[in-house]
């Protein structure tokens, strides 16, 4: 089974870029679906983040005219020894099928696409076995061929998903409509434009009076006839082949009757790769504290900062997490304040360090990790000083 993930040599050939000062409303005219994402540098070619689709028109609803600098996405840390069931889950998690690959410096290096990705570990036919054995289908959302934008619109929102088949009175599938088909309804001016006055639809400036009626277009204005499909008689094998054959990013699966029962897709694909994840624990260092703390207290936190490893390991790769303790006490022994340094270290990269102290332990060690989490959500990560020491081997309890 393969351990490592390595880009196609083109990879970077294929990527879209542009400027973080370029509209919103044109740089998504560029891509083909909602999963597609557009590289944003600098003029000095610096790479600052991800433009998404999915983030700014169905997460977020940004105005088209929105510079693309106010709604970067900064994607996880992909390197080339990113495991390859951990990209899997990068890309599911954001919903962004083309993430970059950084240097060990954190520099722009390469590109991953979805597919090209999904290709290359299947080449391995023991992990295509297991994939197969794995894979779900997608459960089916349909609509009535006569539905409105609106209808659709809102219902790929509320739901979560990318695409609605379209059905006849009989169930059967005459189409499919996906996110990327209707986004020009939402991206577009048109000559007459203003903002928005019907403010009881929408406080969005994306969803002018114009825009409102765009959503009483009738979806046939939009939907794809033809669409890639599959019988329920194939073997799940069969179908991830064709799928990927096709070039296309999912594949309504039929009845003899042509009534669509599931769908597999990039997506469930990548899912399936993801769950191959083996069951491993983050290795927490734990300088244990005082007798002043008792042991369901020190059992409670070393729990915390399992789930909250493994939470930051969804985007990170986590090598350990270090937990310091410092306390103070009054004459009588009794702690005055517990001083907590959290220390996240990840496989590639420096540390990343957060301080904090109260009188009570459970709350100064919850506030490190909210401290951390705040860090790496905004971007502004405080790295661990170059004078700071690792914990003494002889206080380090596993």
């Amino acid at each position: 089974m393969p351990k490592v993930q390595k880009p196609s040599a083109n990879s970077v050939k294929k990527i879209l870029r542009c400027k973080p000062s370029d509209h919103l409303g044109s740089v998504l005219d560029w891509v083909q679906s909602s999963h597609d994402a557009i590289f944003v540098f600098d003029d000095k070619n610096n790479f600052l983040g991800l433009c998404s689709p999915y983030q700014t028109l169905y997460k977020k609803r940004f105005p088209y005219t929105t510079s693309v600098e106010h709604c970067l996405v900064h994607p996880p840390e992909i390197y080339d020894t990113t495991p390859f069931y951990q990209t899997a889950d990068f890309m599911n998690e954001l919903r962004i099928y083309t993430l970059p690959i950084l240097t060990k410096k954190k520099k722009f290096k390469s590109a991953i696409n979805a597919k090209d990705f999904i290709r290359q570990l299947l080449k391995d036919k023991s992990l295509l076995k297991q994939v197969a054995q794995n894979l779900e289908l997608g459960n089916i959302t349909t609509a009535d061929i006569h539905a409105t934008v609106g209808q659709i619109y809102d219902k790929l929102r509320k739901k979560g998903i990318t695409r609605i088949c379209l059905v006849d009175k009989l169930g059967k599938l005459t189409g499919i409509v996906t996110r990327s088909d209707i986004k020009h309804a939402f991206i577009h001016p048109t000559p007459k434009q203003r903002f928005a006055k019907n403010l009881s639809y929408s406080t969005s400036w994306s969803f002018d009076e114009e825009k409102v009626k765009r959503l009483d277009d009738p979806v046939r204005n939009y939907f794809t006839e033809f669409v890639e499909t599959t019988s329920d008689r194939l073997s799940n094998e069969e179908i991830i082949k064709k799928l990927l054959k096709s070039g296309k990013n999912s594949s309504v699966v039929l009845t003899d009757a042509e009534k669509p029962i599931g769908i597999v897709s990039i997506s469930t694909i990548l899912k399936t790769i993801s769950k191959l994840k083996p069951q491993e624990n983050i290795n927490v260092v734990f300088k244990k504290p005082s007798n002043n703390v008792d042991t369901n207290q020190i059992n409670e936190v070393k729990n915390l900062l399992q789930e909250f490893g493994q939470k930051m390991n969804k985007r990170w790769s986590i090598k350990r997490i270090e937990f310091h303790i410092n306390e103070p006490k009054y004459t009588n022994l009794k702690t005055a304040l517990y001083n907590i340094t959290l220390v996240l270290v990840p496989v590639a990269g420096k540390p990343v360090v957060s301080k904090s102290k109260d009188k009570v332990f459970l709350v100064a060690v919850r506030s490190a990790i909210r401290e951390i989490e705040k860090q790496l959500k905004h971007n502004k990560v405080k790295r661990a000083p170059k004078h700071f020491d690792p914990l003494i081997k002889s206080s380090v309890h596993p």
